[in-house]
């Protein structure tokens, strides 16, 4: 089997990776996973959905989300490696690593009330994200926010191309 290419850097960027201040807010919402499946499925055929206790976890971050996180205490998570996976416009598969060099601050939204402190504006259009976000969240209520600012916080990778199936030692095939 051949190694695919790596992927094109893309533009403004020169080089295969970048650094960069990141100030983000992130929110995860624990969903029905059938919808996700048929999002993946339509979307990113390789990809499958991961099940915690019998839901789908949707994380959000480039939308419109307000949250109020006033006293609420955040606790250190996830120091690097992350790594986002996708598809490129030919159905090829992508995984894009990241290192973060300091830990995000996470929000626990499980104690009642603290869900309503998330707003999600998803603006309709013509294209998918919008109408699927919405298909996806639903009204399901925020189990979870995270949050991170420093610069730099991040270099993030040039992505590359996975394998579209793993090879199975001792099977051939069909």
């Amino acid at each position: 089997m051949t190694t695919p290419s790596l992927p094109p850097v893309p533009e403004p960027f020169r080089l295969p990776f970048h650094y960069g201040a990141l100030h983000q807010l992130g929110v995860d919402w624990p969903v029905d996973p059938g919808p996700v499946r048929d999002l993946l499925a339509k979307h990113h055929p390789d990809l499958s959905a991961a099940e915690f206790e019998g839901r789908a976890l949707v994380s959000l971050n480039l939308l419109d989300i307000t949250a109020v996180l006033d006293g609420l205490d955040p606790v250190p998570a996830n120091m690097a490696p992350v790594t986002g996976y996708g598809t490129d416009p030919d159905g090829r598969l992508l995984a894009g690593p990241m290192n973060v060099y300091q830990p995000y601050r996470w929000y626990d939204l499980t104690a009642p009330g603290h869900a309503d402190r998330i707003r999600l504006t998803v603006h309709p259009g013509e294209e998918d994200p919008g109408r699927d976000v919405g298909a996806l969240i639903g009204d399901a209520p925020a189990a979870g926010a995270w949050t991170h600012r420093s610069a730099p916080v991040a270099a993030h990778n040039r992505p590359y191309y996975l394998p579209s199936r793993p090879a199975v030692v001792g099977h051939e095939p069909a």
